[in-house]
């Protein structure tokens, strides 16, 4: 990291490259103060290495990428998204080293984030494709994603409930307990694509 300093990842209620997802190793990421229009703002690189392109919107024949993103301390943001992805794989770090050296995914999804609207000069809510991280190998909750994921196949949501709390493994993991109370496990698996729901509202496993 630069200068030693670590990006918030806390935050209160692409950057020019042809990946849409893809699988890499975070080899190391940095944080720095940069010069803009409007002043001095907070900017977080992350390099990867071993890039393996899911999908991408031209050819990317490398094996290195580097995404950057502006710090910013609202949930609202594409800063804000890409946390709340991470927070939902590591909910008790305070700062974003368990991905360092790690091999994961990360994918552009739909989500809402605030803007300046050019015309009316207002921020308000739209929904834009933003950075979010499906999955980091060695992960307690990647290693359980596939039972998750499975459960949920030919159900409806309160079934799919239902069958998460009667799961003795399930119950024993706070941090999923925490987003099946929340309601926040499903919205996640429906929102990376890993599940999706028919008209009748049957769930199916990707």
């Amino acid at each position: 990291m630069s200068n030693g300093e670590e990006p918030p990842i806390e935050t209160t209620a692409g950057g020019g490259t042809p990946l849409r997802r893809f699988k890499a190793e975070l080899q190391d990421y940095t944080f720095e103060e940069r010069d803009g229009t409007w002043g001095k703002y907070k900017w977080v690189s992350f390099d990867f290495v071993e890039v393996e392109v899911v999908e991408a919107v031209a050819p990317y024949p490398f094996p290195i990428a580097k995404l950057g993103l502006k710090w910013s301390g609202t949930t609202e943001t594409a800063w804000g998204r890409l946390m709340e992805s991470f927070k939902r794989l590591f909910p008790e770090a305070s700062n974003l080293q368990p991905l360092k050296g790690k091999r994961q995914e990360w994918a552009m999804l739909p989500a809402s984030v605030t803007k300046k609207d050019d015309e009316t000069g207002k921020f308000g809510a739209v929904e834009e494709s933003v950075w979010q991280i499906v999955g980091v190998e060695g992960t307690t909750i990647e290693d359980l994603n596939e039972k998750l994921l499975c459960l949920a196949d030919g159900k409806c949501e309160v079934d799919y409930y239902t069958a998460l709390i009667s799961d003795p493994k399930v119950m024993k993991r706070p941090d999923l307990v925490t987003q099946i109370v929340d309601r926040k496990l499903l919205p996640a698996y429906l929102e990376t694509k890993l599940l999706s729901r028919d008209a009748e509202g049957v769930l199916h496993k990707a």
